[in-house]
């Protein structure tokens, strides 16, 4: 959810069958591991909001099948939030180190 404008921009310009995933682990990993506040936000207002048409959530495996599928088969913009666990656990997210490999690698 860092990048409310990037994804504003992709809801008003989307085509009708423009799909968009965020994998939601409720955490900032990379800064911290702070929790976030999602649990009271209601996404599905704010991507609304965005202009996508429709909005879907999956929270647990038991959704997954059903949502997954009306989510694919939807002819319109759809959003999809997928809570997931964390991936880090609490540990140490390893940092670039080599700027100059990475910008190599993103220029080819």
């Amino acid at each position: 959810l860092m990048h409310f404008g990037s994804i504003f921009t992709l809801g008003q310009n989307s085509q009708k069958n423009f799909k968009y995933i965020l994998l939601n682990n409720n955490i900032h990993e990379s800064v911290g591991i702070q929790k976030t506040n999602v649990d009271n936000i209601d996404l599905r207002k704010i991507f609304k909001g965005f202009k996508f048409d429709e909005y879907f959530s999956i929270k647990n495996n038991n959704e997954f099948k059903k949502e997954i599928d009306i989510f694919l088969n939807s002819k319109k913009s759809s959003f999809l939030e997928v809570r997931i666990s964390s991936f880090n656990n609490n540990q140490s997210l390893p940092r670039p180190d080599d700027f100059i490999n990475i910008k190599k690698n993103f220029m080819k």
